[in-house]
């Protein structure tokens, strides 16, 4: 028999149901605690990622966000990608709290004494502003290109950006934009 669900669990979906539905009026949608869209062959990721020293009275979670880019996931895990996306396949990736100005990693606590409805609110707004425009202009394939031209890549070692960089760029040539 299934345990039941804590009130401080059940706040911690409460928060990833409303930014689900504030977010699915721009195409996203919730699979567990990932919440997604699509773009041709490209996933936008929003990661719900608790503590693992979490207990039932007191949750700490962060959230990651970032890109998949489908044409440069390993064909092995393109299928299960495709099924759930996942933070695991993205290319470009980042903790949420390197997008909001004090630029170190954040994360919340819900406990009981956190008034949940409010919170979920603010929160959801939250990555409204910060988590959706860093997912937009990712998603763009020029701009990921550029991003990584310059040095730059969320998530990816030099290494594994410039094997990207060279892989995308071959994409690129071959079938122009996509």
């Amino acid at each position: 028999m299934p345990t039941a669900k804590s009130p401080v669990q059940i706040g911690y979906r409460q928060v990833q149901s409303k930014t689900a539905k504030l977010l699915n009026g721009l195409g996203f949608k919730r699979k567990g605690s990932i919440i997604f869209t699509a773009k041709d062959d490209n996933f936008a990721v929003i990661h719900f990622q608790s503590n693992r020293y979490s207990t039932k009275t007191e949750l700490t979670f962060t959230v990651n966000v970032g890109v998949i880019i489908g044409k440069l996931v390993d064909p092995r895990a393109y299928s299960q990608c495709l099924k759930h996306p996942s933070i695991v396949h993205a290319q470009v990736r980042l903790r949420i709290g390197n997008l909001l100005p004090e630029k170190r990693d954040k994360w919340w606590t819900i406990t009981e004494d956190v008034e949940i409805v409010e919170s979920s609110k603010d929160f959801a707004r939250l990555m409204i502003q910060t988590a959706v425009p860093f997912i937009q202009h990712f998603m763009v394939i020029e701009n990921v290109i550029s991003a990584w031209e310059h040095g730059t890549a969320p998530g990816l070692t030099d290494i594994g950006r410039i094997r990207y960089l060279a892989q995308l760029k071959d994409l690129v040539a071959k079938q122009g934009n996509f």
